[in-house]
Parts: C-alpha cells; sequence; structure tokens
C-alpha cells in the first residue's frame, strides 16, 4: 500500500503536508533536496511534528513540545526518548511514493524492543508504558518484554533476589485475570519498572558456570555454608543435565527454612519464583531465576542466630521428634507474649492439633498483630535501631505464611519448620502492638478485593517496594481467606489489610537514619 503525492502538490503546501490513512497520521517534509516520511504524532505525548522545526543541515526535526529531537533519515529520537516511525519515499515522475506497507511482526518486535531496553536501563516509567502499550496493539506477546526485564538483570544484584522478581509474580497474576486494557498495562509497567529500579546502574556480578555433578544435597549444603560460588556451580551444572526449577523447588525451600531466614523473604522468595517459572516455562527464565535465588539463599541473615530467637534451634529438635495428631480442637495461642511463648505454645499444641487447625492458629495470631501495629514505632526519631519495625514487618508475616502453606502442601515434610518460624514471626511482632478494636476496620472479602485492586493499581508510592508490599500482601491475604474460608484469621487479616492501606507510609526516615547514626559514632568519642 502507498500514497501517490504529485511534486506540483507538494510543493504547493511549501514542502511539508500531513495526510490521514487509517488511523495513521503522516507528515511528508522536504528538507534541501530530500523527501522524508514520518508519523506525525511526537511519540512522546502526541504533539504535532508538523509545527516542529527542522535543521536542514543535519536533517533533525524537532518537537517544540518538549524539544525531543528526529532524525529524519531513521527516526530515531536524537535527543529524548522513544523513536518515531518512519516510512520509505520514492520519487519518480514527478511524484512521491509514500510506502505505508508495515513491517513484519518481527520486524516490528525488534523495534519496540530496542526502544524498550533502552528505557529498561534508564528506569523511563512513561516510556515502558508506553512501549508497553505498543506491543499490545501490535498483537505481539507483552510478557516477552518482561522476559527480557529479568534476562537483562539477574546478573546485577550482587547479593541475589529482592523483592522485584517476588512482585512480579503477583503482577503477572493480576494482568493474567485482568481483561482491562489499562489495568493490564499498569501491571507491566509497575512490574518491569520495579525492576529497572532494583537493577539501575549497577554493575554485572556474574555467577560460577563451573561447578561439580549436581547432587541436591550439596546444593543444600553450599547454600547453609554459604558457599556461593559452589552452590551457583550446583545450579549451572543441574540445568546442564536437564532439570528446570520445579525440581529444585523442593532443596531449595528446605534451605529456606534451615534457618529463621531474612525475616522471611527466603521461602516467599522461593515460592514467588516458582510461579514465574511456571508463566514463562523458558528454561532460560528457569536458570537465570534460581541463580539469583541460591545467591541470595546464601546471603540471607540467619535471624534465629540472635539472642531473642535462640530458642528456635531447640524447637525444632523436639518438634522433630513429635507427631502430629488428629485432633480439630487446640488451645488458642494467647493473644500477649515473646518469642520464647510462642515456641512453647507450639510443642505443647503440635501432638494434640492437626496441621490446619494450627496452621489457622498461627495466622490468627500473625493476623492480630498486623492489625494491631503501633504507629508510634513509624513515626519515633529517636527510638534504637533495634525498634526500627515498620508496617512491612508485619506484611512479611502474612505473606510468609502463604508460602509456609503453598510449600508445605507440596513437601509435608517442612511443616513443622514452617510453623515453627510463624510462631518467630508472631512472638516478634507482639511486642510492638497497641490496641486496636476489630470493628474499626471490619471489611467483607467482596468489599476488600475492589478496595485492594483500586489501591494496587494507583497506588501513588514513589519507592517500588511500598507498592510491592500492598500487592504482595493483598494477594496473600486473598489466598488464604479463600483456603481457611469465614472465621476469626480471615476476618483478622482482612481489616488489617484494611487498616494498613488506609493508613500513611512513612517511606524515608531522615531524622532517624540521621539520629541513629550520630548515636553509634559518637561512643567511640564520649
Amino acid at each position: 500500500m502507498e500514497k501517490i503525492i504529485s511534486i506540483e502538490e507538494f510543493k504547493s503546501k511549501g514542502s511539508s503536508l500531513t495526510f490521514k490513512e487509517g488511523s495513521k497520521q503522516i507528515l511528508v517534509l522536504g528538507v534541501k533536496d530530500k523527501v522524508f516520511a514520518i508519523d506525525n504524532r511526537c511519540p512522546h505525548e502526541g504533539y504535532p511534528l508538523s509545527q516542529g522545526k527542522t535543521e536542514e543541515k543535519s536533517c533533525v526535526l524537532t518537537c517544540n513540545w518538549h524539544n525531543w529531537k528526529f532524525d529524519l533519515e531513521t527516526g530515531k529520537c536524537l535527543v529524548g526518548g522513544d523513536n518515531v516511525r518512519t516510512y520509505p519515499v520514492v520519487i519518480s515522475n514527478d511524484q512521491i511514493k509514500v510506502d505505508l506497507s508495515d513491517p513484519t511482526p518481527e520486524e516490528i518486535r525488534d523495534s519496540i524492543m530496542e526502544g524498550f531496553e533502552v528505557a529498561f536501563k534508564e528506569r523511563q516509567y512513561g516510556r515502558i508504558a508506553r512501549e508497553a502499550t505498543r506491543l499490545i496493539y501490535n498483537k505481539l506477546d507483552p510478557l516477552y518484554a518482561l522476559k527480557q526485564s529479568i534476562l537483562w538483570s539477574y546478573d546485577k544484584f550482587e547479593y541475589g533476589m529482592g523483592h522485584a522478581y517476588a512482585a512480579t509474580a503477583d503482577w503477572v497474576s493480576i494482568y493474567n485475570s485482568s481483561s482491562d486494557e489499562e489495568e493490564k498495562v499498569i501491571c507491566l509497567t509497575e512490574a518491569i519498572d520495579h525492576i529497572a529500579f532494583d537493577s539501575l546502574r549497577h554493575k554485572t556480578y556474574s555467577y560460577n558456570e563451573t561447578g561439580e555433578n549436581y547432587d541436591p544435597e550439596k546444593l543444600f549444603s553450599y547454600i547453609i555454608q554459604e558457599s556461593v560460588k559452589e552452590a551457583e556451580g550446583q545450579i549451572n551444572s543441574a540445568f546442564k543435565s536437564g532439570l528446570r526449577f520445579k525440581e529444585l523447588e523442593e532443596v531449595l525451600s528446605r534451605a529456606a527454612l534451615e534457618h529463621y531466614n531474612d525475616f522471611g523473604h527466603s521461602l516467599i522468595y522461593v515460592t514467588k519464583v516458582r510461579e514465574l517459572c511456571d508463566v514463562f516455562n523458558d528454561k532460560e527464565v528457569d536458570k537465570a531465576l534460581a541463580l539469583c535465588l541460591v545467591r541470595s539463599l546464601c546471603y540471607s541473615t540467619k535471624e534465629d542466630l540472635l539472642p531473642e530467637f535462640k530458642k528456635y534451634a531447640t524447637t525444632l529438635e523436639t518438634l522433630e521428634s513429635e507427631s502430629f495428631g488428629n485432633q480439630d480442637k487446640i488451645n488458642p495461642i494467647e493473644e500477649k507474649h515473646n518469642v520464647s511463648k510462642a515456641y512453647e505454645w507450639l510443642q505443647s499444641e503440635l501432638p494434640k492439633g492437626n496441621i490446619k487447625a494450627l496452621y489457622g492458629e498461627l495466622l490468627l495470631s500473625n493476623a492480630k498483630n498486623f492489625l494491631r501495629y503501633n504507629l508510634e514505632y513509624q513515626s519515633a526519631t529517636d527510638n534504637p535501631v533495634t525498634q526500627n519495625v515498620g508496617w512491612l514487618d508485619f506484611t512479611h508475616a502474612i505473606t510468609f505464611s502463604n508460602a509456609v502453606r503453598r510449600t508445605c502442601e507440596k513437601f509435608p515434610n517442612l511443616w513443622k519448620k514452617g510453623l515453627a518460624q510463624m510462631a518467630s514471626f508472631s512472638g516478634r511482632n507482639n511486642s510492638y502492638t497497641t490496641e486496636i478494636s476489630l470493628s474499626d476496620w471490619k471489611i467483607s472479602f467482596d468489599d476488600f478485593r475492589v478496595k485492594s485492586k483500586n489501591v494496587i493499581l494507583d497506588h501513588g508510592l514513589g519507592l517500588p517496594i511500598f507498592s510491592a508490599h500492598i500487592l504482595k500482601t493483598s494477594v496473600a491475604t486473598m489466598e488464604e481467606a479463600e483456603y481457611l474460608g469465614e472465621g476469626k484469621a480471615s476476618g483478622y487479616m482482612l481489616a488489617a489489610m484494611n487498616r494498613f492501606m488506609s493508613s500513611p507510609l512513612k517511606q524515608k526516615h531522615v531524622r532517624r537514619t540521621i539520629h541513629q547514626g550520630i548515636s553509634l559514632v559518637s561512643k567511640d568519642f564520649k
């Protein structure tokens, strides 16, 4: 398909004219002895390029709205961001012929992804959104951009996986369940922007490509010993032998629960990586995520080595010798307790309570703590470092519980360790609560679903880690409420999330950070 314009008509228009072809609006522009054809809409915000200015010497067109500059030969954006599409022009027999035929799908995808990579590496939020929309409107797979974002970033994390990939699993879940175009673009943009934020300007931290033949017990041992390179070598060997992430999940889950790791992040990450691997079903993505995850498992903080959790190991030893009973009734966990009391309660109840009842009781305790978080700890500026406890610390108890249930349903031998860590959360967080009425924040499941979706899709938060926690905890809350059905645990979880989403989030603690830094350094001078 082509557009034919007589040279006489073109010159009568001052060597600049626009025409429409379907939904396209095309600018034909004469510069010196050449004629160019490009999209008339600036790819930034749609301002008409026909109202721009042209530099004849360099054949550069400037959009006067934000001073973006485009090479008329190629459409490349020289100053600004997105490229503009150009159309081949042929002049013959006093006619200008503009070739309007579309490139192949592969050429379109490659062109969009070229821009996407720039937007990703420079974390250009608006451009990420526009490029995602271009994939959708060109009927290309938008998740391809998400896959590439993982492959562009997985070796940029010195200490392994963070919240971005975990949140991505939940963004994809919402993306797949939505038929709304705007919601889909939000999900893609938020997921990719968070990955871009976490990897922004990081150098490459290469993974060990060599290692012994894969042995799950060796991998487990290397993770526990924090032997990063050896553990990475085991992952590479596993994939060389043809294994996929789903076949590594059990040993990685076991390693994540061997210690009270990173306040629950480790098991959450294992669970979310499996979700992403199932979505993409791509060996390259499997391997990238597995390597990043294993690196984080090796570097994770082991809270059970802290004095507060010193009974964790002995509790596990006792639990290993106990059997689960079959009774449905258990004695409710105390609402006021510390970590030691939580362990004692679990040891006493394990032989007589069934798994679902124990799980539900611990989840109820954590949900009550979540609802009752004392906001004074968030606003305090002169508290000691040990009391730097915020909303996100309480959300972890819910997302971790969700990971425990989903993991242990697949690997029942891990239930005892999972329950013990839920008890750790319960005892630890209880110290930072205050009296909050359930009735003040009670919300039905249907109302919660609507409210949480509205907040998630238009959160207005600058730092991705905060929106990621709202997202992940909302998804976990809905899944666990559906699993447990109506009851106290579900009611408290929904109420807690309702309060969390309705409360202010302090994203930066300026005075507190400076106060604590001065307090520490000054000790050497007083």
